[in-house]
């Protein structure tokens, strides 16, 4: 949300840059390390924003492309997301308990996201709820998803290419015990 306030545009690409996410098909290329665009400090941006360098928004590097990131507190079965608050409570496969149904269904199809759903009980959660097969709309990024028992990552990955990328893409189609060199998670701190 602090993004949309301070750039008023769902287009991440254009506004940050798109980081490190073009690299598809090639061999042997894996995710950078943290730490490049430390010249930036605070500063949002890119230093090189050819899909081959990292970005990085108010000291957040990376929080588009170089790695899908796992999402916890975010649970979906058969395209209904569930979502959980409170961190001591977190399980992949968990509908119950602390988990909470969205007031909406998500897309049964992939595409670019051309709606994003609301539900007053859960205001800050923005999933898509439209895609179309266009990516000229107003939300310039994809969603993925599969049917059955699903975990959220967001960002996008090297392999992907560089217009799927930003703030609002979108993956439902990882098993919750998927294990790979693609997928990381940002540390978790709370009090």
């Amino acid at each position: 949300m602090l993004y949309l306030v301070e750039y008023a545009d769902y287009d991440s690409q254009e506004m940050l840059g798109v980081g490190n996410s073009y690299h598809s098909g090639t061999l042997g290329v894996s995710p950078s390390k943290s730490g490049e665009c430390n010249s930036l400090g605070m500063k949002s941006g890119t230093l090189n924003n050819d899909g081959k360098h990292s970005m990085i928004y108010r000291g957040i590097e990376d929080i588009v492309g170089n790695a899908d990131q796992f999402i916890d507190g975010i649970n979906v079965k058969d395209y209904q997301a569930y979502i959980n608050y409170n961190p001591d409570t977190y399980e992949v496969n968990q509908f119950s308990g602390d988990y909470h149904i969205l007031n909406y269904q998500m897309p049964t199809e992939l595409g670019w996201i051309s709606k994003i759903g609301y539900d007053k009980e859960h205001p800050l959660v923005s999933i898509p709820t439209e895609v179309t097969n266009d990516n000229s709309n107003v939300v310039n990024d994809y969603y993925r998803i599969k049917s059955g028992n699903q975990v959220a990552v967001v960002g996008g990955h090297i392999w992907r290419y560089i217009d799927s990328n930003g703030m609002w893409y979108y993956d439902f189609d990882i098993l919750p015990t998927i294990k790979s060199v693609l997928i990381g998670a940002r540390l978790l701190r709370y009090a």
